[in-house]
């Protein structure tokens, strides 16, 4: 649902925020992981379901947690 909206805004952002400690009791560092390849998965529909309108730029932070594109 997120890659098929992603195109109606000019410019669209999605993040997970940086790494801190967490009083929760899980593996930090495996949920990261999935984050960032959630992402990558996100960029690759966004550009794929934007026929109409291919995005002029995307970009995916160098930490892998953050994805902007413009159209």
């Amino acid at each position: 649902m997120i890659a098929e909206k992603a195109p109606l805004f000019a410019d669209f952002g999605f993040c997970f925020r940086t790494k801190g400690a967490s009083p929760h009791d899980f593996d930090i560092d495996s949920m990261f992981k999935d984050h960032k390849e959630f992402i990558k998965h996100l960029c690759h529909h966004i550009v794929l379901l934007s026929h109409d309108k291919q995005p002029y730029y995307y970009s995916i932070e160098d930490d892998g947690c953050a994805l902007i594109t413009w159209f």
